[in-house]
């Protein structure tokens, strides 16, 4: 697995086409310039790999590829060279987004291919993208050929992962075999997936020379997931409970729970987990986690959807007009709904100052106060009587 991983990584690695930063309008989708020969003259390169400015550069690009980074005064242009005017202006290698999703599998509506110009005039020139099934590696692999043909302007799909659960670990393994056969460039799997399950995941995608990635699932420690090969966690999962005094007592306490039920317990005690913080214990879980060379997405933009569900209407972003229009309704339903959430979170927090579990009961018997500040944010199933914590971890 690690020799695919390997493989993956250096395909990561090749997208190191210039973007530009100064780009503030949105590139159309359209077919990319017939012209094959691009200079982009006298303008300051910032060099990464040694954490330097370079300035008065000109950049040679023939065929989609940088040919020659030489200073102004000595660069050779070809007569027929499009030329670009870089003064006042900045290039840095072409950024990737390591966590997209440009399928909508539970909502079912179209890809999100409306988006690539955005990504493109943001200086993405590579994505990851996070979660399709067989048929969603049809629309990559067509993707993947109009880019390589020079008729569609949008970053390369570097990788494209399935999502593995499995109604039980054979199915799991037979699930990943599947992603195989469908061209899939990794394995992903979630949070809910079972500790027994996740185990036939990794060794089947083993067999298959595919790496797994995606969140570590939440019966499963940080480190041990990491150990066991998994090479990469989103959104940090499980970190919370490594950097605590008590992840033992917390998976013991998810011990043989999965799906739904798995994931309403550890958000149940994700408050008790955070008051459990231990510094020496979190940069000894770092450490080893650093030696097993497992890479950490922990896509920050999430904070920033926090952001503007606490701004109210999200219109007033000068982002909000390049979403497609009915993008917009979507975005404001899940907007408000990432409010409640905070003002549910902030009534637990304030509740006892105790854990989530600990401050539902007492909260509950007072929510259908029509003023009540919690009304409407806490859920419980009167089956069961479980009850559970609204969490902005995702």
């Amino acid at each position: 697995m690690r020799g695919g991983f390997e493989k993956w990584m250096v395909l990561l690695g090749i997208p190191c086409v210039l973007a530009w930063l100064a780009c503030t309008a949105v590139v159309q989708a359209m077919p990319l310039p017939q012209r094959k020969v691009i200079a982009i003259t006298q303008v300051t390169v910032i060099d990464v790999e040694h954490g330097r400015s370079v300035g008065s550069q000109t950049v040679l690009i023939e065929d989609g590829r940088i040919v020659s980074i030489t200073a102004s005064r000595n660069a050779r242009i070809p007569p027929a060279a499009q030329r670009v005017d870089g003064r006042g202006h900045f290039l840095i290698p072409g950024l990737v987004d390591m966590h997209v999703h440009l399928f909508n599998l539970s909502s079912h509506r179209p890809p999100n291919d409306w988006s690539f110009p955005l990504y493109v005039a943001n200086g993405i020139t590579g994505v990851r993208e996070m979660r399709g099934d067989v048929a969603s590696m049809q629309w990559v692999n067509r993707w993947r050929k109009s880019f390589n043909d020079g008729e569609l302007a949008a970053p390369r799909i570097l990788a494209a992962g399935i999502a593995v659960y499995g109604a039980s670990p054979q199915d799991a393994a037979h699930q990943v075999d599947a992603a195989a056969d469908a061209g899939a460039d990794f394995i992903k799997v979630f949070s809910e997936i079972p500790a027994s399950h996740w185990r036939a995941v990794l060794a089947a995608a083993k067999a298959r020379s595919l790496p797994v990635v995606g969140h570590v699932p939440a019966g499963v420690s940080f480190l041990a997931a990491a150990t066991a090969g998994q090479r990469s966690d989103e959104h940090l999962m499980q970190a919370y409970e490594a950097c605590s005094s008590i992840e033992n007592q917390l998976l013991e306490d998810r011990r043989g729970l999965a799906g739904d039920t798995l994931t309403a317990r550890r958000d149940a005690q994700e408050m008790q987990t955070l008051k459990a913080f231990d510094p020496e214990t979190c940069r000894k879980v770092a450490r080893a986690v650093a030696v097993t060379g497992q890479v950490q997405v922990p896509t920050l933009v999430l904070a920033d959807e926090d952001l503007l569900a606490q701004n109210g209407s999200p219109s007033a972003d000068p982002r909000w007009r390049y979403l497609r229009a009915d993008e917009h309704p979507r975005w404001e339903q899940f907007l408000s709904t990432r409010r409640r959430m905070r003002r549910w979170q902030s009534c637990a927090d304030r509740s006892l100052n105790r854990s989530c579990r600990s401050c539902i009961k007492p909260v509950f018997r007072s929510w259908r106060a029509p003023t009540h500040p919690c009304r409407g944010f806490i859920r419980a199933s009167p089956c069961t009587m479980s009850w559970s914590c609204w969490s902005s971890r995702v």
